[in-house]
Formats: structure tokens, C-alpha cells, sequence
């Protein structure tokens, strides 16, 4: 299934899809675009869009599908929130095949990446990792291999090896942070179907390491972390949060009264790890305005030692289940 989308990106994605029409686009050996994932929709060819990660297009009928595929039916794969896309569902690998070579059943629908180019057919971890553990232990090609870690991303490289570990920022490159992430450790990685399978390791183990600025946020020690937010039973309440657990408490409302508070050791360990982490520095720096909500808005101000961090983001996509932990956090103090 595609990742959830929020309401409002929904309706701009049907809208931007509305006029999608004409004969889907197909590579030079004749495989189709049709559900293969991309990133834009310039990877999708005419007459399809790049939604939420798949070359597709809108519908109302199964009959706005007949020329992409005999099987491609009209559906509802946005949590129900009424954008109707053309996809072909599947049990077994056989009811994609006649889409191409690289078409699979994931999920209950299929799915294919574009044919690898010489790079992305390379091992992964090709040449070693230098010193750093690869990602997807094994044979997976690096295409494959990409897909399942997300290469270039603030835990792994474009070899699909795992980043630099560090201790501190004096053990990375000025362009880079030691930034904590929770993982989990991958093994006996193989390719089936040109998809990467792998053995997950148990558990989430929290490990630091040197991942580029412009992915995670800037350098910098915080000294203080601001959260002003509606909490239910309480009103609107400004949280100030500070390095040795401390907690300044302003309540906008009579529901509640301002005042003080200490963090336990868990509880200021956890607000550590989100700051320090690879989402919030991001999110905040990030110049994009989040959407405008219709109801009590989230503002942070996160201020560093080396600069300060501030933006509204009550709806900036994934809020919550980011940072669902961070406001309970405040609510409990």
C-alpha cells in the first residue's frame, strides 16, 4: 500500500492528475511505466504522474484504466479520502508479468522499479564500506539494495554502506553532524523478484552517525527547546525545555497554571534524542511553509549555539507520528 497522505495533498494530487489522459508511456524495450515507483513525474512518461511514489494516473471508472492494462481496475489507495487511481492488484507474481520483467506482487498490487541503469546494477557496498558496515549484507544489487534503506539518506550512503559512526561533531567533515538514529541491523540479504529481502535484526539499537547537514539540520549544542500547543483538557500551553531537564511551563488558559517542572533522566533522554536526531533539526530549518490547519497550531523554536531553529509546523506532513512522543512529553509536564 502507498504511504498515507494527508487530506490536503489528496486533493492537489487529483487535481494536478485530473488531466492526465492518452496511451501509457513505455520504456525502449517495450515494459511499461505503468506502477513503476518514481520520485517526479518526469520519470512516468506522458499520460501518467508520479503519485505517491507510482506512475499512475486518476480515474472514476475501471474503464479510465482499459488502455494501461487489461486488469488495471479504478481504486481507492488514499485512505479513503476520494482520489480514485488506476492500479492492478495481484496475489502471485504471475498476475503481474504481463506488465514486464521487473513487475511483482507487493502488497496486493503490483509494483516494479525503472530497469537499473550500469550503476545501480553494481553490487551494493561495492568496493567496501571503509571501515562502515554495509546496510544490506549479502547480494543484493545496489538498485535493489537502495530500495529497501533509502541510500543517500542521513543513515546510509550512496552504496548503500552505513555513514561514518561518531561520537561527537569534531569526529565528522564541517558538512556533516553525528546525529543518534534508532536502527535496526540487517543480514543474509538476497534479491528475489528484483526486490532486496533481508533478515531484520530484533529490537532498535540507537547509534550516531556523520550524516550531511543539509539532510538533518544544522550543527550545534541546543541550550534551549520552545513548544507552544492546544493539548486537550489543558488549552494552549508553552513548554520551554531546557538541557539539564528543566521545564518552564506557561499556560494561555485558566485550565491549567504556569509553572515549573524537572524531567525524569528517561523522559530528558528521550527529548535528547529527538533534538539531537535526523527529523526536527530538518523539519525546523526546512524554508517550506507547512500547510495552514483549521484549528490551535504547533510553533517550535529550538535554540542552538550556533543559530536558532524557529517555524509553525501544527501541519507539516507526518507531524504527529514523528513527534507524537515530543507532545506527550509537554502534556506530561
Amino acid at each position: 500500500m502507498w504511504a498515507k497522505l494527508r487530506t490536503y495533498a489528496t486533493v492537489l494530487l487529483g487535481l494536478e492528475l485530473a488531466a492526465a489522459c492518452g496511451q501509457t508511456n513505455t520504456t525502449e524495450s517495450g515494459e511499461t511505466h505503468f506502477l513503476l515507483k518514481c520520485v517526479k513525474d518526469g520519470d512516468c512518461g506522458d499520460g501518467l504522474a508520479c503519485l505517491a511514489g507510482v506512475c499512475s494516473r486518476s480515474c472514476e471508472l475501471s474503464a479510465d484504466c482499459a488502455n494501461l492494462s487489461e486488469t488495471a481496475t479504478c481504486v481507492d489507495q488514499v485512505d479513503g479520502h476520494g482520489a480514485m487511481v488506476c492500479d492492478v492488484a495481484c496475489t502471485t507474481l504471475a498476475d503481474c508479468s504481463h506488465l514486464g520483467p521487473t513487475h511483482h506482487c507487493q502488497n496486493d498490487f503490483c509494483r516494479a522499479r525503472p530497469a537499473p541503469t550500469a550503476e545501480a546494477a553494481k553490487a551494493a557496498c561495492d568496493g567496501g564500506c571503509e571501515g562502515a558496515e554495509c546496510a544490506t549484507p549479502g547480494v543484493c544489487s545496489l538498485a535493489a539494495a537502495c530500495d529497501k534503506v533509502a541510500c543517500d539518506s542521513s543513515v546510509i550512503d550512496a552504496k548503500a554502506c552505513y555513514r561514518p559512526i561518531c561520537e561527537g561533531d569534531g569526529d565528522c567533515p564541517e558538512s556533516a553532524r553525528c546525529t543518534p538514529v534508532q536502527i535496526s541491523h540487517r543480514a543474509a540479504c538476497r534479491e528475489v523478484a528484483a526486490a532486496c529481502e533481508c533478515s531484520d535484526g530484533l529490537g532498535l539499537v540507537t547509534e550516531r552517525f556523520c550524516s550531511p547537514a543539509a539532510l538533518v539540520g544544522p550543527r550545534g549544542t541546543w541550550t534551549s527547546f520552545e513548544l507552544t500547543a492546544p493539548y486537550q483538557f489543558i488549552g494552549t500551553a508553552m513548554h520551554t525545555f531546557h538541557p539539564d531537564g528543566s521545564v518552564e511551563r506557561v499556560v494561555l488558559s485558566p485550565m491549567m497554571s504556569s509553572g515549573t517542572a524537572q524531567m525524569s533522566a528517561e523522559d530528558l533522554a528521550a527529548l535528547q534524542l529527538i533534538i539531537d536526531g535526523d527529523q526536527l533539526r530538518a523539519m525546523l530549518a526546512d524554508p517550506a511553509p507547512c500547510p495552514i490547519g483549521f484549528d490551535g497550531d504547533v510553533h517550535m523554536r529550538l535554540v542552538l549555539d550556533t543559530t536558532t531553529l524557529e517555524k509553525d509546523v501544527g501541519y507539516c506532513p507526518g507531524l504527529q507520528e514523528r513527534f507524537g512522543a515530543l507532545l506527550q512529553l509537554a502534556q506530561d509536564y
